[in-house]
């Protein structure tokens, strides 16, 4: 009864701390913003999301990426979301500090979303919160050499295990065991717009 008790009293403060930093955010209802965070903590690859100052910040499990046949180890991201000085997203690299987070964002954690770019930005004017964050798994598995990446993949040749030995990322690593193709993060891109027009549709 008592650890039921400490969950239900930690459960309210998290949702009243959410709802007083939801003033930073825009023109956007605190209620279905807070909905949208709970149902995006389900979604595959998300590890955590919290509210922060700047806007909202998500934590993504270990990411790997397939390329050419080859498998290159990330590590674990976090993307805060918000208001920021370079811009409206920015990604963080758990496990690799210092240098490149992903390929496509630079040192200081800028992202480039390609031809994405236009709906990246739509979606942050309206802070729809599940599509930002489906969005930002999608990108977390791309690696699209033509698109003039920051870093190229052989940039994370070395793997995490030869960086660090953090057990909670060795622990990810083994539980995590399994990577997207390219093909198939082009499918996850693909249905960004089905999951625009389910919401709409929704709405409507």
């Amino acid at each position: 009864m008592e650890e039921q008790y400490k969950k239900a009293l930690k459960s309210i403060r998290e949702t009243e701390a959410i709802l007083m930093n939801l003033e930073t955010i825009k023109n956007t209802k605190k209620d279905t913003i807070v909905q949208e965070i709970k149902e995006a903590k389900q979604f595959p690859h998300i590890k955590d999301i919290n509210i922060c100052e700047e806007g909202i910040q998500i934590t993504t499990d270990f990411i790997k990426i397939t390329f050419k046949k080859k498998t290159y180890e990330i590590g674990r991201l976090k993307f805060t979301v918000g208001d920021l000085e370079g811009g409206k997203y920015a990604v963080e690299n758990l496990d690799r500090k210092g240098g490149y987070p992903h390929p496509h964002a630079t040192e200081s954690g800028n992202m480039c979303f390609g031809d994405m770019n236009l709906y990246a930005n739509e979606i942050y004017e309206n802070f729809k919160v599940k599509e930002i964050i489906k969005l930002l798994i999608a990108w977390s598995f791309t690696y699209e050499p033509t698109n003039r990446p920051y870093a190229q993949i052989e940039y994370f040749e070395t793997p995490i295990r030869r960086i660090i030995t953090d057990e909670e990322t060795q622990e990810l690593l083994n539980a995590n065991d399994r990577t997207l193709t390219n093909e198939q993060v082009q499918q996850i891109v693909q249905d960004e717009s089905n999951w625009l027009e389910n919401d709409s549709s929704e709405e409507d």
